[in-house]
């Protein structure tokens, strides 16, 4: 009989412990799902970033000229659409139990997500200033105010962007 009870002891501590070890194994998958549908799109966002460059050094013309703008507009509303798609499947991960290395890897991706749409807002003021620019020196103005919050954020999302790579080397994610 009391083996029996040492055995029933045993079986209940191995079961509750499977069922600890599932749920945490569940937000654990969940949260890796999450991040890779992030990273996927971030994915996209760098390849289009990078469309975008070239497209940008090849010349798309002149930048004062409306049609111009638009163009580098679209482009970067496409740019920004992805990453805000990307901030959504990262965001989920904030909900889930027992995963804080995923918690943490999610935060810095979401904060350089918010730096890259202040960069495009940021763009999108300079076009309005050079489509509506009266003189050289209005655009050139408008040039040097951007270029210098550009290299702020630009900094910021490095930094970001190094922290979750080191984050997820670092962990294993």
């Amino acid at each position: 009989m009391r083996k029996l009870t040492v055995l029933a002891v045993c079986l209940a501590l191995v079961a509750a412990a499977v069922v600890i070890i599932s749920g945490c194994g569940g937000d654990t998958s969940q949260a890796k799902q999450d991040m890779n549908k992030g990273d996927q799109l971030m994915t996209q966002v760098e390849t289009k970033a990078k469309e975008f460059q070239t497209a940008v050094q090849q010349g798309l013309g002149d930048i004062t000229n409306p049609a111009t703008i638009q163009k580098i507009k679209d482009m970067a509303t496409g740019i920004d659409t992805t990453a805000q798609q990307s901030k959504a499947a990262y965001a989920k991960i904030e909900a889930l139990k027992g995963v804080p290395d995923y918690v943490e890897y999610a935060d810095l991706q979401i904060k350089l997500i918010e730096s890259l749409s202040k960069s495009v807002g940021a763009m999108n003021t300079f076009l309005d200033q050079a489509g509506a620019a009266k003189t050289p020196a209005d655009l050139q103005a408008a040039s040097q105010t951007y270029q210098k919050d550009l290299q702020a954020l630009n900094d910021q999302m490095t930094k970001l962007e190094e922290q979750a790579s080191k984050l997820k080397t670092d962990k294993d994610l």
